[in-house]
């Protein structure tokens, strides 16, 4: 679909501060903030088993950090499969960023069958939590008819959501559409 790791993926680092705020308000995980911290120091190793630790006792925003690691091989060998399992607990969690990586996962079928029905799926469900990549996905799956119906009203639904948080493709794309 995109280049630039396919404007798909959210990485680690530009969670980090999201997380760090979601530590210190009143959700604190010590597991979970060692490992932030040694992420921070790049020492991958550590930070990949503070995840594990947090995200065992189901933390679904370490779930996501562990699903990323394991997406990126860092810390640990890159494993989509296990990328995949860890973005799913999460997901299920109704963490917006994992559901969309899972999306992706399902798109490319990396880690998982490929099944864009179970990708526009996991889309919708960040989507509508106000995930402007899971939004420019969903919309480019409407607009494509991959996994959902062709609907450029509903192309045109999503498009909008993501332009109006300031997203410069969805707005390019809006301009595209007939």
């Amino acid at each position: 679909m995109f280049s630039n790791r396919r404007y798909l993926f959210i990485s680690l680092a530009s969670t980090l501060i999201f997380a760090l705020c979601l530590s210190g308000c009143g959700h604190s995980d010590s597991d979970l903030e060692r490992g932030l911290d040694d992420y921070n120091k790049k020492d991958y190793v550590k930070a990949a088993q503070w995840f594990q630790k947090s995200a065992n006792k189901g933390h679904a925003t370490a779930q996501y950090h562990l699903g990323m690691m394991y997406y990126d091989g860092e810390g640990v060998p890159q494993d989509f499969t296990e990328a995949a399992r860890w973005f799913g607990k999460a997901g299920e969690q109704g963490h917006a960023k994992a559901q969309n990586n899972l999306g992706v996962l399902y798109y490319d079928g990396n880690g998982v069958p490929q099944d864009f029905t179970k990708a526009a799926q996991w889309y919708r469900q960040s989507a509508e939590q106000g995930n402007v990549d899971a939004q420019i996905n969903l919309a480019i799956m409407y607009k494509k008819g991959i996994g959902v119906p062709k609907d450029l009203a509903e192309a045109t639904r999503w498009f909008r959501q993501s332009a109006e948080q300031g997203n410069a493709y969805a707005v390019e794309e809006l301009e595209r559409l007939p």
